[in-house]
């Protein structure tokens, strides 16, 4: 999937003044008194949301679920816009009430486009769908970017995907095995573990020839999961089952836990789908418009799998390419060298216990190489050593005065998470 263009990659020009139409995804879990009960969809909009404010931009939200102004398109909320201050925030009535937005009708597109100058996507639990507020608008809207939630979602799951490290395992959950074949199907041939939880193991269980009692199972789905078992079996993938379970007289709000608020847009994006709300924001490069004979050139070369390596976050891969870089290049990518230090020593305090040797974090991080006079290596090992401690990580002396990283201590402190 090529990358997409960011809110961050907008300039003040861009924002202040302007209206920004942000499609966010608040549909939070409500109790039988509507209050709500996991407010982690709201918090994960906030990021983008303060962004956008901080620039002048006048913001105005756009959801599914939640009922502030009277409507979402109409000359009330015109005059709502109009009235908005720079910084300012507007939240739209539910999108949904009108039932042009899951046609994705054109003239509903262009009515929710004309309130503003700029679009962010920032809602990836709903970017598998077509609608007018995910894809319609976007025709209508320039730039179209995504926020940071829908850049975060995208950056870690395709980079999970696309470049894993072994051994790599997967967690599936869900009520039936008929709705998760898909991404089950696509996982099998990337995974080395797959882990399937949910009400869908008593379907699996009872394939095998186990008594499930009186739970839920998909009859006519027994052959289905026979084939699923045996296509793992077949790929040397280790399927396994939970061998104990939870049994309760409700599901209680407050059991409610997520990891990812994308919900069926995650398993599309996994399944190899193509997401329509993604599909419909602007490129973030040209790449994609690059001639063959261009994308031959050394340098061009060099900066594609750069741009692979950042956005599957392999750190091992953008330090080699860092100690390589021809032409202007090492310019280029001295602009994300704090962020993926960051991002590697963050990875590596939580992957190796008690501790790591500083010589081996300033080799992969580009502070020196093997092949480098020993001055230079000395020089790069000083150089890592500074940037660790300005950083905050807990430095030791092993027995034979190496200095080493303590992952345990550096792990659990405010700078790596």
């Amino acid at each position: 999937m090529a990358t997409k263009k960011s809110v961050s990659s907008l300039n003040d020009a861009d924002l202040k003044g302007k209206g920004v139409f942000v499609r966010v995804d608040l549909n939070v879990p409500l109790d039988d008194n509507f209050n709500i009960t996991d407010d982690t969809r709201i918090r994960a909009a906030v990021p983008t949301i303060k962004y956008l404010m901080d620039h002048g931009s006048k913001v105005i939200l756009c959801t599914h679920l939640v009922k502030m102004a009277n409507d979402c398109i109409g000359e009330e909320v015109e005059k709502l816009v109009a009235e908005l201050s720079d910084g300012g925030v507007l939240l739209l009535e539910n999108v949904r009430f009108h039932k042009e937005e899951e046609k994705n009708d054109p003239e509903f597109s262009k009515k929710l486009a004309a309130l503003a100058d700029v679009y962010v996507n920032d809602a990836f639990g709903s970017a598998h769908r077509a609608h007018a507020s995910t894809e319609g608008v976007a025709k209508y809207l320039k730039p179209s970017v995504a926020g940071f939630l829908m850049q975060k979602e995208l950056d870690y799951l395709v980079g999970a995907v696309a470049n894993p490290k072994k051994p790599f395992a997967a967690i599936v959950g869900g009520l039936k095995v008929s709705t998760k074949i898909g991404v089950i199907e696509s996982l099998l041939g990337k995974v080395d573990i797959l882990i399937l939880g949910g009400g869908m193991m008593f379907t699996l269980y009872k394939a095998q020839g186990y008594s499930v009692g009186s739970s839920l199972v998909e009859e006519d789905k027994l052959d289905l999961a026979t084939s699923l078992v045996e296509k793992a079996k077949a790929k040397g993938v280790s399927l396994l089952l939970p061998t104990d379970v939870v049994i309760a007289d409700k599901f209680a709000a407050d059991a409610n836990s997520k990891i990812s608020t994308g919900g069926g847009a995650s398993l599309e994006l996994l399944e190899g789908k193509e997401l329509p709300g993604v599909l419909a924001l602007d490129e973030a490069t040209p790449v994609a418009v690059l001639p063959e004979e261009a994308k031959k050139d050394k340098a061009v070369k060099h900066a594609l799998a750069v741009r692979a390596a950042v956005t599957s976050g392999n750190y091992v891969m953008f330090f080699r390419l860092y100690k390589t870089a021809p032409n202007l290049n090492i310019c280029l990518m001295d602009l994300c060298v704090e962020k993926m230090r960051y991002k590697a020593v963050s990875c590596i305090s939580r992957s190796y216990r008690p501790t790591v040797p500083v010589s081996y974090i300033a080799q992969v991080l580009g502070f020196s190489s093997t092949s480098e006079g020993n001055d230079q290596v000395s020089v790069g090992l000083e150089e890592c050593v500074e940037w660790l401690r300005a950083h905050g990580a807990c430095l030791t002396s092993d027995g034979n005065g190496e200095m080493q990283l303590d992952t345990k201590v550096s792990s659990t402190s405010t700078f790596f998470f």
